[in-house]
């Protein structure tokens, strides 16, 4: 997988999980984009957005992340959210993601040059 980007990287296990491509794009740190060009694009600002996004992956994870200004959404950011809701609810009640699959996707997005230097600890009130 040499010369992933780190967006495609962040975007693999979603697709993964779900078996569908995220309905926006995707732009990482380090400026690397993925996915379609005509919808806003998400903006993962920090890695620390991945924390939020991967305990509480649900309208609350993005939510904090959010806050927190680790993630942004440029575009419509209406929009952005209501694909985001959208693709939730078409997934289920939110995607749920198991300790298992916890474990695999932080290996595939803690590659070097992507996040291994930084700590994807769990937040204080993860449960």
């Amino acid at each position: 997988m040499a010369g992933t980007s780190v967006a495609e990287r962040l975007t693999e296990p979603i697709s993964a999980l779900t078996g569908d491509e995220l309905p926006l794009r995707v732009r990482a740190w380090d400026g690397s984009e993925t996915g379609p060009t005509d919808t806003p694009v998400g903006v993962v600002r920090s890695r620390r957005a991945l924390r939020h996004l991967l305990w509480k992956p649900n309208e609350l994870g993005v939510a904090r992340a959010y806050v927190s200004g680790d993630l942004d959404v440029e575009g419509d950011l209406e929009e952005g959210f209501r694909r985001l809701r959208q693709f939730g609810r078409s997934h289920g009640q939110g995607i749920r993601i198991s300790l298992g699959e916890r474990v695999r996707a932080v290996a595939t997005i803690a590659r070097p040059s992507s996040v291994a230097s930084s700590g994807c600890s769990a937040p204080a009130d993860a449960s």
